[in-house]
C-alpha cells in the first residue's frame, strides 16, 4: 500500500495562522468581532485583557496581530474595528434573570467527607448591623482571580445598554471608588437612573444606567460570600423590642477585625443563617450571662446541644447545658391558656401596677429580667438548683409573662421609646447610626 501525500511541507506558517479553521484564530477571532459591536478602536493590550477575561486564556501578541490584521484595521499598536451588521453574540455574559450563586457554608458539626468531625468556623467581616437577630456578614478568605479582575482598568467591559432589564444580573462601575461590583438591576427610576442591588456588600444604591455592564460568566459564577445571620441562642423581647444594654454589647462584640462565626443552622436557599460568634478576646456567651435582659432560649440551646457538637463550640459552660438539657426532658408543660388569659387580665388592672389607665413599660422589663436571672442560675458556680423541673417551669412561666405582657401592650399602643432600659429597632436604620466602632477600637481604614 502507498503512503499518502504529505502537503504540509508545502504549506508556509503564515498560510496556518491565517487558516480559518485555525482553532486559536477562530477563537481570537469570535471576540474581536463581539468588540467591534461596541468599540471603535481599542488597543492591542486591552483586547488581550478582555480575551483573558472572558476565557481565561492568554494569546501570543502575534496571533492577535494576525486577526487584526485580516479583519480590521490594524495601525502600530491600535486597532480599528469595522463596522459589524450581525448583532453581538453574548454567549461569554449573563442575559438572563438568573440568581448569583451562594458560598457554600456548613454547620459547625459538619462531616467530612473521610468520616472525621471537623470544627468550622469562618473569618467573617460586619457589614450591616440591624439587632441581634438580623445582621449581615461577609466571610473573609481567598479570593477568586476573577473577582480580582473587576480591579483591573485594562479591560474592555461591555456596556450593558439596550441589553439591561429589571432583575438581571450586571456590573456597576463606581465612579467614586473607580471599582466595577457586581450587581443586580432591581428597577428603573427613569432620566437614566436605575436602582441597584450590590451583592456583594448588600446594599443598594442608584446609579446611571450607563455605569452598568454585561457580567461575564466566569466572574458572575463566583459565590457571593454575604449572609444574613441571626445570632443563635438569643431572641427579641417581642418583634423588633430588645434591651437596649444586650443591642450595644452585641453590636460591640461584633464590631471586630477578629470575628470568627461558626454556623449552628444554615439555609442555603435564602442565604441566611443562626451563627454563634467568636471575637478572638472574650467569650460571647460570657456577655450572654453577663449583660442584664439578654433572652436566651433555653430550647434552642438544647436543640443544638442535642446534635452534640455545643460542648465542642462553648466547652467551658457544658455543665450548664447539660442541666437545661435534663429541665426539657423533666416533662413540665407550659400554662395552660385560661392561666394566660388570667395574666392579661391583671397586667390590665390598674388597682395591681399603677394608677393609671395603662399597663406601665416597666413590668415587661421586670419579667425580662427576671427571665434573665432564672436562666442563668444554670450557668452559676454556685447554682442552687434542687428541683430541675421547677426551674424550668420558673423559666416557661417568665417566658409566658413576658409573651402576654407585650401583646397587652401593643393592643394599648404603648410606646417602647420611653422606656431607657428596651430598645425598638426597626428596619432601615442608616448604616453608620447602627455600626458604631468600640471606643477602645480604632476605626478601620476604608
Amino acid at each position: 500500500m502507498s503512503k499518502a501525500f504529505d502537503f504540509s511541507r508545502f504549506l508556509d506558517i503564515s498560510d496556518i495562522a491565517n487558516d480559518k479553521r485555525n482553532p486559536v484564530r477562530e477563537s481570537i477571532a469570535e471576540i474581536v468581532d463581539l468588540l467591534a459591536c461596541f468599540a471603535k478602536e481599542l488597543s492591542l493590550g486591552t483586547i488581550a485583557e478582555t480575551i483573558f477575561v472572558l476565557t481565561g486564556k492568554e494569546y501570543a501578541d502575534a496571533d492577535i496581530r494576525s486577526v487584526a490584521m485580516g479583519d480590521h484595521v490594524l495601525t502600530g499598536e491600535k486597532v480599528t474595528f469595522t463596522s459589524q451588521d450581525q448583532p453581538p453574540k453574548l454567549d461569554y455574559f449573563i442575559t438572563d434573570t438568573v440568581d448569583y450563586p451562594r458560598f457554600t457554608v456548613h454547620p459547625f458539626d459538619h462531616s467530612l467527607s473521610n468520616g472525621g468531625d471537623e470544627k468550622i468556623t469562618y473569618r467573617a467581616s460586619l457589614l450591616r448591623f440591624i439587632d441581634p437577630g438580623r445582621f449581615f456578614v461577609k466571610l473573609i478568605g481567598p479570593t477568586s482571580g476573577r473577582m480580582e479582575l473587576l480591579k483591573r482598568h485594562s479591560t474592555f467591559w461591555f456596556p450593558a445598554a439596550s441589553h439591561l432589564k429589571e432583575e438581571m444580573a450586571c456590573l456597576l462601575y463606581d465612579e467614586e471608588k473607580r471599582i466595577y461590583l457586581r450587581a443586580k438591576l432591581s428597577s428603573f427610576c427613569g432620566y437614566g437612573l436605575g436602582l441597584f442591588v450590590l451583592v456583594d456588600e448588600d446594599r443598594s444604591c442608584v446609579s446611571a444606567v450607563k455605569n452598568a455592564y454585561l457580567i461575564p460568566k466566569t466572574i458572575f459564577a463566583c459565590p457571593v460570600k454575604v449572609f444574613q445571620v441571626r445570632l443563635s441562642f438569643v431572641r427579641p423581647i417581642c418583634e423588633h423590642l430588645w434591651a437596649a444594654k444586650g443591642v450595644q454589647a452585641v453590636r460591640n462584640y461584633l464590631n471586630n477585625d477578629s470575628l470568627e462565626i461558626a454556623f449552628t443552622d444554615v439555609n442555603m436557599e435564602t442565604g441566611s443563617g443562626s451563627v454563634y460568634a467568636n471575637n478572638g478576646r472574650d467569650s460571647l456567651f460570657d456577655l450572654f450571662i453577663n449583660t442584664d435582659g439578654v433572652l436566651l432560649s433555653v430550647d434552642e440551646i438544647v436543640s443544638v446541644w442535642r446534635r452534640g457538637f455545643l460542648g465542642r463550640l462553648i466547652p467551658s459552660y457544658v455543665d450548664g447545658f447539660k442541666l437545661m438539657h435534663s429541665a426539657v426532658e423533666s416533662g413540665v408543660v407550659r400554662r395552660f391558656h385560661d392561666e394566660r388569659e388570667k395574666l392579661a387580665y391583671e397586667l390590665k388592672s390598674k388597682q395591681r401596677y399603677s394608677d393609671t389607665d395603662f399597663v406601665p413599660i416597666a413590668v415587661i422589663y421586670y419579667f425580662v429580667q427576671m427571665h434573665h436571672k432564672t436562666v442563668i442560675r444554670c450557668f452559676s458556680r454556685n447554682r442552687r438548683i434542687r428541683d430541675i423541673a421547677e426551674w424550668y417551669s420558673d423559666y416557661l412561666r417568665y417566658t409566658d409573662n413576658i409573651e402576654v405582657a407585650a401583646q397587652v401592650l401593643e393592643e394599648e399602643h404603648a410606646c417602647f421609646d420611653d422606656h431607657p432600659d428596651l430598645s425598638y429597632v426597626i428596619l432601615g436604620s442608616p448604616l453608620k447610626e447602627l455600626i458604631s466602632p468600640r471606643p477602645d477600637v480604632a476605626p478601620r481604614a476604608s
